[in-house]
């Protein structure tokens, strides 16, 4: 059984050896520099595409639960059938005056369905965040901040969103209407984490 040593500068080696049993066996290196990994433990994180959103030009949401931009779009193709997804977003937004419901979730643009939901309950809306918004000025702000999991289910590649919609406000994201010292920008950070599970 051939096999080829790679010593160390100054101490140590490393051994490649061929397979004890039949057949051929390639190993093929990543394209750019790091660490190969052979093997992936139960918890480790094996991936996390994300997008952090900015801009200086307000985006607005308001009426029915729809797609806030397609700006905040994360594409994944998980390694494993069996790992956990975890979506998580955090976004900044200022609903002035306004005391109306706000609702959001995510959506798998690939199969065109709302991944991950907790389970019907009457007529109640099936969402991952809500919130009702308190009025007091034109500085009314909050977060949306929610997360959902559930299994990958399969290796294919699919594109997440954020959905987003109110009970008639008009809900402002990434810069305040306000321009003064008070008002704001920030960004809108959606990332989608896999975690093995064997």
């Amino acid at each position: 059984m051939g096999s080829v040593v790679i010593s160390g500068a100054t101490s140590g080696a490393v051994t490649l050896a061929v397979p004890a049993e039949a057949g051929t066996r390639t190993l093929t290196l990543p394209a750019e520099t790091g660490t190969v990994r052979t093997s992936v433990t139960a918890g480790q994180v094996v991936q996390r595409p994300f997008v952090y959103h900015t801009s200086a030009t307000q985006l607005t949401s308001a009426g029915a639960l729809s797609e806030l931009s397609t700006s905040l779009r994360v594409s994944i193709t998980p390694t494993h059938a069996s790992s956990i997804l975890f979506l998580e977003c955090s976004a900044w937004m200022c609903s002035p005056n306004s005391i109306n419901l706000h609702w959001a979730h995510f959506y798998d643009v690939t199969n065109t369905e709302v991944p991950f939901l907790p389970p019907a309950s009457g007529s109640r809306k099936r969402v991952h965040w809500s919130i009702r918004i308190s009025d007091d000025d034109n500085n009314d702000f909050h977060n949306m901040i929610f997360t959902a999991a559930g299994t990958a289910g399969s290796t294919d590649a699919r594109t997440y969103t954020i959905w987003h919609g109110t009970e008639g406000a008009t809900a402002q994201f990434l810069a305040s209407t306000l321009s003064s010292a008070t008002g704001v920008t920030a960004p809108i950070v959606f990332s989608v984490t896999e975690i093995y599970n064997p």
